[in-house]
């Protein structure tokens, strides 16, 4: 948790922070299941898909597609840039596989479902956020 009152950061634990720091190296990295191949997000120790505790990060290309999305105009905190957009994010390496992330260099207005995005990060206090972006393809 940050001190500043106007944002807050995830805490990183023993499952989650090579998610929180792989964007350092610029590179998205999701937890895989070596036993059946299945990728977990959010990351944890177990696989939930075949129970196996052999899982490890993965190097994800960073490319996805937008699920869902929403246009944030509520100042939830002061001095806040407005509006944002929230959204659902799934990436291209496996179906049903969504971060929950922000949508950015876009007007607003213009986010569409489907549109294809790619991630970079944006660091705070060492923390690297996945952010996302529309693609150039």
């Amino acid at each position: 948790m940050t001190d500043s009152p106007h944002k807050i950061l995830p805490v990183p634990d023993d499952d989650s922070s090579f998610f929180w720091e792989a964007g350092r190296d610029g590179v998205l990295r999701i937890m895989g299941c070596k036993s059946c191949d299945h990728l977990i997000q959010p990351p944890g120790p177990i696989c939930p898909k075949c129970l196996s505790r052999d899982v490890a990060p993965r190097d994800m290309s960073g490319r996805g597609t937008v699920w869902s999305f929403t246009i944030n105009v509520h100042p939830w905190f002061p001095d806040m840039e407005l509006p944002y957009i929230l959204a659902s994010v799934e990436l291209e390496e496996q179906e049903g596989l969504r971060l929950t992330t922000h949508i950015t260099d876009i007007a607003p207005q213009d986010v569409r479902i489907d549109m294809p995005v790619e991630v970079y990060f944006r660091e705070d206090e060492g923390i690297w956020l996945p952010s996302f972006r529309p693609s150039p393809a």
